[in-house]
Protein backbone atom coordinates (compact mmCIF):
# COMPACT_ATOMS: atom_id res chain seq x y z
CA UNK A 1 0.00 0.00 0.00
CA UNK A 2 1.25 3.52 -0.62
CA UNK A 3 3.15 4.81 2.38
CA UNK A 4 3.29 1.37 4.01
CA UNK A 5 6.75 -0.10 4.56
CA UNK A 6 7.47 -3.65 5.66
CA UNK A 7 10.67 -4.94 7.21
CA UNK A 8 11.20 -8.70 7.45
CA UNK A 9 13.63 -9.70 10.18
CA UNK A 10 15.20 -13.14 9.66
CA UNK A 11 17.26 -14.38 12.60
CA UNK A 12 17.55 -17.30 14.97
CA UNK A 13 16.78 -14.91 17.81
CA UNK A 14 18.69 -12.76 20.23
CA UNK A 15 18.69 -12.36 23.96
CA UNK A 16 17.88 -8.94 25.32
CA UNK A 17 17.66 -9.44 29.03
CA UNK A 18 19.46 -6.24 29.97
CA UNK A 19 17.44 -3.10 30.65
CA UNK A 20 19.32 -1.18 27.94
CA UNK A 21 18.41 -3.79 25.31
CA UNK A 22 14.77 -3.80 26.42
CA UNK A 23 14.67 0.00 26.18
CA UNK A 24 16.24 -0.15 22.71
CA UNK A 25 13.58 -2.65 21.63
CA UNK A 26 10.84 -0.35 22.89
CA UNK A 27 12.37 2.65 21.08
CA UNK A 28 12.63 0.58 17.87
CA UNK A 29 8.93 -0.33 18.06
CA UNK A 30 8.06 3.33 18.72
CA UNK A 31 10.14 4.50 15.76
CA UNK A 32 8.67 1.85 13.44
CA UNK A 33 5.10 2.77 14.38
CA UNK A 34 5.82 6.49 14.00
CA UNK A 35 7.40 5.82 10.59
CA UNK A 36 4.55 3.57 9.36
CA UNK A 37 6.83 0.50 9.21
CA UNK A 38 5.52 -2.98 9.91
CA UNK A 39 8.12 -5.46 11.19
CA UNK A 40 7.53 -9.15 10.55
CA UNK A 41 9.90 -11.77 11.97
CA UNK A 42 10.98 -15.19 10.77
CA UNK A 43 12.72 -17.46 13.27
CA UNK A 44 15.50 -19.05 11.20
CA UNK A 45 16.05 -21.59 13.98
CA UNK A 46 13.13 -23.58 12.61
CA UNK A 47 11.34 -26.21 14.64
CA UNK A 48 12.42 -25.96 18.26
CA UNK A 49 12.72 -28.56 20.94
CA UNK A 50 12.92 -27.41 24.52
CA UNK A 51 14.86 -30.48 25.60
CA UNK A 52 18.64 -30.74 25.45
CA UNK A 53 20.00 -32.43 22.34
CA UNK A 54 22.51 -35.28 22.35
CA UNK A 55 25.35 -32.92 21.41
CA UNK A 56 24.64 -30.79 24.48
CA UNK A 57 24.50 -33.66 26.97
CA UNK A 58 27.37 -34.55 29.21
CA UNK A 59 27.99 -37.86 30.97
CA UNK A 60 28.23 -35.76 34.14
CA UNK A 61 24.62 -34.58 33.79
CA UNK A 62 21.90 -36.58 35.37
CA UNK A 63 18.88 -36.26 37.62
CA UNK A 64 18.22 -32.74 38.88
CA UNK A 65 21.23 -31.31 37.03
CA UNK A 66 19.90 -32.59 33.69
CA UNK A 67 16.44 -31.21 34.48
CA UNK A 68 17.82 -27.76 35.36
CA UNK A 69 19.94 -27.63 32.20
CA UNK A 70 16.94 -28.70 30.13
CA UNK A 71 14.79 -25.94 31.71
CA UNK A 72 17.57 -23.39 31.10
CA UNK A 73 17.81 -24.48 27.45
CA UNK A 74 14.02 -24.17 26.95
CA UNK A 75 13.91 -20.75 28.61
CA UNK A 76 16.84 -19.50 26.51
CA UNK A 77 15.02 -20.49 23.32
CA UNK A 78 11.84 -18.77 24.51
CA UNK A 79 13.68 -15.56 25.46
CA UNK A 80 15.60 -15.54 22.17
CA UNK A 81 12.38 -15.46 20.16
CA UNK A 82 10.51 -13.09 22.51
CA UNK A 83 12.07 -9.99 20.94
CA UNK A 84 11.12 -11.10 17.46
CA UNK A 85 7.55 -11.75 18.57
CA UNK A 86 7.35 -8.40 20.37
CA UNK A 87 8.69 -6.47 17.35
CA UNK A 88 6.09 -8.10 15.11
CA UNK A 89 3.24 -7.71 17.59
CA UNK A 90 4.10 -4.11 18.45
CA UNK A 91 4.12 -2.98 14.82
CA UNK A 92 1.23 -5.04 13.41
CA UNK A 93 3.47 -7.60 11.71
CA UNK A 94 3.52 -11.40 11.81
CA UNK A 95 5.87 -13.79 13.60
CA UNK A 96 6.69 -17.03 11.76
CA UNK A 97 8.29 -19.55 14.13
CA UNK A 98 8.56 -23.16 15.19
CA UNK A 99 8.42 -24.34 11.59
CA UNK A 100 11.17 -25.74 9.34
CA UNK A 101 9.56 -24.57 6.08
CA UNK A 102 11.41 -21.25 6.07
CA UNK A 103 10.81 -20.72 2.34
CA UNK A 104 7.03 -20.73 2.77
CA UNK A 105 7.42 -18.63 5.92
CA UNK A 106 9.31 -15.96 4.02
CA UNK A 107 6.74 -16.12 1.22
CA UNK A 108 3.91 -15.78 3.75
CA UNK A 109 5.52 -12.75 5.39
CA UNK A 110 6.31 -11.06 2.07
CA UNK A 111 2.88 -11.55 0.46
CA UNK A 112 0.28 -8.86 0.72
CA UNK A 113 -2.92 -10.02 2.41
CA UNK A 114 -5.79 -11.00 0.06
CA UNK A 115 -7.92 -8.13 1.29
CA UNK A 116 -7.17 -4.95 3.18
CA UNK A 117 -9.49 -2.62 4.98
CA UNK A 118 -8.33 0.83 5.96
CA UNK A 119 -9.98 2.22 9.06
CA UNK A 120 -10.05 5.94 9.66
CA UNK A 121 -9.99 7.42 13.12
CA UNK A 122 -10.95 10.90 14.25
CA UNK A 123 -8.16 12.42 16.31
CA UNK A 124 -10.17 15.31 17.71
CA UNK A 125 -9.77 15.38 21.47
CA UNK A 126 -6.67 13.17 21.44
CA UNK A 127 -3.72 14.65 23.31
CA UNK A 128 -0.72 15.51 21.15
CA UNK A 129 1.77 14.29 23.72
CA UNK A 130 4.11 12.01 21.75
CA UNK A 131 3.04 8.89 23.67
CA UNK A 132 1.51 5.66 22.46
CA UNK A 133 -2.27 5.75 22.13
CA UNK A 134 -3.54 2.18 22.24
CA UNK A 135 -5.93 0.79 19.65
CA UNK A 136 -8.07 -2.32 19.72
CA UNK A 137 -9.66 -3.53 16.49
CA UNK A 138 -12.41 -6.17 16.65
CA UNK A 139 -14.77 -7.71 14.11
CA UNK A 140 -17.88 -9.75 14.70
CA UNK A 141 -17.21 -12.33 11.98
CA UNK A 142 -15.80 -15.77 12.79
CA UNK A 143 -12.72 -17.06 10.96
CA UNK A 144 -11.29 -13.62 10.27
CA UNK A 145 -7.70 -12.86 11.19
CA UNK A 146 -6.97 -9.27 12.17
CA UNK A 147 -3.54 -7.81 11.66
CA UNK A 148 -3.52 -4.34 13.10
CA UNK A 149 -1.20 -2.08 14.95
CA UNK A 150 -1.60 -1.98 18.69
CA UNK A 151 -1.45 1.81 18.78
CA UNK A 152 -0.32 5.05 17.21
CA UNK A 153 1.64 8.14 18.11
CA UNK A 154 0.43 11.68 17.85
CA UNK A 155 3.59 13.80 17.99
CA UNK A 156 3.90 16.78 20.28
CA UNK A 157 3.18 20.05 18.48
CA UNK A 158 6.34 21.96 17.57
CA UNK A 159 7.38 24.58 20.06
CA UNK A 160 6.93 28.09 18.77
CA UNK A 161 10.01 30.31 18.90
CA UNK A 162 9.58 33.62 20.58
Amino acid sequence: MPGQLTLILVTSGFLNLEREALNAESRLIDLAVKSNVTISSLDAHGLSSTSIGASERSPMLGGQSLQLNSEYHGNALKYAENSMAELADGTGGEFFHNNNDLKSGLKELAEAPPSIYVLELSLSGVKENGTLHKLKVEVDRKGVQIEARRGYFLPKPPKLKK
